[in-house]
């Protein structure tokens, strides 16, 4: 089971076999199991994305269901037809994802309707995504005191044929959307080469300032327009941006570098 495991007194465990599975709750103190669901849809590999209002978000493949924390009653479902990236939950009851189809969602969790959908995907992007060209996904980031949810997605094109020759290029989008109404207030290309492998990504939101990481290399951006304030290129793997206070760290080339 994936997400969210525990919520509250309850732990969630998922079920059955691939093709006909289901999601249980058990207790946490002696394990009696509380609820099974019975909804034959559930299959593969379920994960618990939120707990809101005394109901649990999950995702399920491309479906989002919407089970009652107490019962496991379905409550809702959305399907929404594409593969779904990196769900994020607000303070506001909205689920925010990005999807395969090139679009950002809005969800309200309370009753499964869509607040908004937005293109982003620009370039098309996603249509370059293969086994050779990989699709890197970062985190969403939600600044709720200026009502801006930040996301950022890139593909690697795998240009070279030989591992001396991986002249690769990793193209990036960089979007900034608003939260209540999903229109879109700024998108940023980023694009690099070189080889690039399996690395940590990171992406973060401090002080009005887009912090991004990948492989050996850090943007960073303006979060009110999209501007690139720098860029720096490293001799090795950048590990994740980590904002505490009114600073963000990064480590680099063995060291640990502030930003401010």
């Amino acid at each position: 089971m994936g997400g969210i495991p525990f919520e509250g007194e309850s732990i969630f465990a998922w079920g059955g076999n691939f093709s006909e599975g289901y999601i249980f709750s058990l207790d946490s103190d002696d394990g009696a199991i509380l609820w099974r669901t019975n909804d034959t849809r559930l299959n593969g590999f379920p994960s618990v994305l939120a707990a809101y209002q005394g109901q649990l978000v999950v995702q399920n493949g491309n479906l989002i269901f919407n089970l009652n924390e107490t019962s496991g009653f379905s409550l809702w479902s959305f399907d929404v037809g594409a593969s779904i990236y990196q769900s994020t939950a607000d303070d506001n009851g909205l689920l925010l994802f990005g999807a395969s189809d090139g679009n950002f969602y809005a969800l309200h969790m309370d009753n499964g309707t869509l607040a908004w959908k937005t293109p982003v995907d620009s370039q098309n992007l996603l249509s370059l995504v293969n086994s050779d060209n990989p699709l890197t996904v970062f985190p969403i980031q939600v600044d709720s005191q200026n009502q801006r949810v930040f996301w950022s997605f890139a593909v690697t094109e795998q240009l070279g044929t030989t591992s001396q020759n991986k002249h690769d290029r990793y193209m990036g989008t960089v979007c900034s959307l608003d939260l209540a109404t999903g229109d879109v207030m700024w998108t940023r290309q980023i694009e690099d080469s070189g080889a690039f492998y399996d690395t940590p990504v990171g992406f973060i939101v401090n002080k009005d300032t887009v912090f991004l990481t990948e492989n050996y290399a850090l943007w960073i951006l303006s979060a009110a327009t999209g501007n690139e304030f720098g860029t720096q290129h490293f001799d090795h793997y950048v590990l994740p941006p980590v904002a505490s206070d009114d600073k963000v760290f990064v480590v680099a080339d063995l060291y640990l570098r502030a930003y401010g």
